[in-house]
């Protein structure tokens, strides 16, 4: 099938003859470690970032996206022999989006061809959204000869967007081809 039936149904009503698309991002991040002479040990690793996406097709198509995230991860370590590290631990994220988006009504339902009026153009605003998400987990890291790691792990997410928990497990196999990598 064609995109355009007859591309001489298109109407050139673009005003302008602009297109800008822009990105940025910007982190900031802190950790801690604590380890003690007996084998257990905690993380704490937080950062803040700043995200933000803009285009524009000149005046009629805009978006443009703000994202600030906060995100906190809190593990604690426990040697339990010379080859098995246990780790349990929480992820967090909090964010707060901002959403500006300006586009021609889209055809409805059934409609053939793309016979889109461009001067007629929806906007939708959102501002300061917030959004949050906490993870528990549980994982090992199993060493059974030197360079390979088997890394099994279980994961609870809460996704507060649409109330619903996802369970991860799984599991990593992982072989270091030299000591740098």
């Amino acid at each position: 099938s064609l995109l355009f039936e007859d591309p001489a149904d298109l109407d050139a009503q673009l005003r302008e003859r602009s297109l800008d698309a822009s990105t940025a991002f910007n982190r900031i991040s802190v950790e801690h470690r604590f380890t003690s002479a007996g084998g257990i040990g905690n993380r704490v690793r937080a950062s803040y970032g700043r995200d933000v996406v803009r285009s524009s097709l000149g005046d009629q198509f805009r978006a443009a996206i703000t994202l600030r995230l906060v995100q906190v991860r809190d593990i604690a370590e426990w040697k339990l022999t010379p080859a098995i590290v246990a780790f349990g631990g929480v992820d967090f994220l909090a964010g707060w989006v901002d959403v500006h988006v300006i586009a021609p009504r889209p055809p409805k339902e059934g409609d053939r061809g793309f016979n889109t009026n461009f001067t007629d153009v929806l906007e939708t605003n959102v501002a300061n959204e917030l959004f949050f998400a906490v993870a528990p987990f549980l994982e090992a890291d199993w060493q059974p000869i030197d360079r390979l790691h088997v890394i099994p792990g279980v994961r609870l997410d809460y996704f507060e967007q649409i109330d619903a928990f996802g369970f991860d497990p799984r599991i990593v196999f992982r072989y270091e081809l030299t000591n740098e990598w």
